[in-house]
């Protein structure tokens, strides 16, 4: 067994390669489905399951998105997660929200409450029209609660995440946030612009980016564009502790295809657009030390950004897009990097 595989502890899990095709919703800026390009519609199945955990001895926690979300197949999603706690694997589980409780209900249902790390929603605005606009098909605020509220009565951690898109970019999200997190609900958030690059979404522009980050000071919102002061923070720390996604192994994505288990890094947007980092989960370590992996572990500069932003900066650093920093006042004035792209 490789060594890189001994040393695999999380695992995003995309039960199988339906994408977009197969999915509750119609997500504008989803990227998930671009595995469906080079993959035939396919359902994984139970033995998937024991592969990857047999393959996978160390493994921990698990984030299971589906095929591509929990309520496209939340009975085999159900299974999934039952057969990961069998072996005391945490599970986590991020849905749209489509099907309301009953859904919610069929996904747990016999799972051990205190293996389920969390549940998370994601929802990009508080009104229902515009948020099912984005999703692409019809989404009620209230029914989501309703299943947000099941889970926490639970005992089960609660979390809601937005994503930043020129769609919703104007909302006011200070009183998002706050309506969840009175209801004791966790909130997450990040820019969209990142997840765009298979072009059925427009980007965020760098301009609203940085008015955003600088409005919203007080949220910790995807850093995206760093200035020379938040550069050098990045690379003494997130850079500095290996918690890039795309240079370490210790967190992997894995999809169920026909007649293998293919991964890649935690950031699938790397993979989607060089497909020839999603590799067969044995041979995992072809990918471990990549054309830019050197430039990336010294400079910390995303190695798609040119493609994921739209645009290519030439005042700003473009780092990793899970790298999150508070944003002060003194931020405001976002000095000119001496990066040019």
């Amino acid at each position: 067994m490789s060594d890189i595989l001994k040393k695999i502890e999380m695992c995003g899990l995309f039960t199988g390669t339906n994408g977009r095709r197969g999915c509750t919703g119609n997500c504008a800026g989803c990227y998930v489905g671009t595995i469906e390009i080079n993959h035939s519609m396919y359902q994984g199945n139970e033995e998937q399951v024991y592969e990857l955990m047999d393959l996978l001895p160390n493994l921990k926690r698990v984030l299971i998105f589906g095929n591509p979300d929990p309520s496209v197949d939340p009975d085999f999603c159900n299974e999934t997660a039952r057969i990961f706690q069998s072996r005391n694997i945490q599970v986590l589980f991020i849905s749209n929200g489509v099907g309301g409780i009953e859904v919610v209900k069929r996904i747990i249902k016999g799972l051990d409450t205190s293996l389920i790390f969390e549940f998370g929603f994601s929802i990009d605005a508080l009104d229902d029209k515009k948020n099912s606009s984005m999703r692409g098909t019809r989404l009620c605020l209230d029914d989501t609660l309703l299943s947000m509220m099941y889970l926490k009565n639970l005992g089960i951690n609660v979390k809601t995440s937005f994503t930043i898109w020129p769609t919703n970019m104007d909302e006011n999200w200070e009183e998002y946030v706050n309506f969840f997190e009175v209801r004791g609900i966790n909130v997450d958030h990040g820019f969209g612009c990142i997840q765009a690059a298979q072009g059925r979404i427009n980007h965020v522009p760098s301009e609203k980016i940085l008015e955003i980050r600088n409005e919203y000071s007080h949220l910790k919102l995807a850093t995206i564009l760093a200035n020379d002061g938040e550069y050098e923070d990045y690379l003494s720390t997130y850079v500095a502790n290996n918690k890039l996604k795309c240079t370490n192994l210790k967190n992997i994505t894995a999809y169920f295809t026909q007649g293998k288990i293919k991964t890649t890094y935690l950031c699938t947007i790397l993979s989607s657009i060089y497909p020839e980092y999603l590799v067969c989960i044995k041979d995992l370590c072809s990918i471990s030390s990549h054309a830019f992996y050197e430039k990336t572990v010294k400079t910390g500069y995303c190695p798609a950004a040119k493609q994921a932003l739209g645009f290519e900066c030439v005042c700003m650093h473009p780092v990793c897009r899970y790298y999150k920093k508070t944003f002060h006042a003194s931020s405001a004035s976002l000095p000119r990097a001496s990066y040019l792209a």
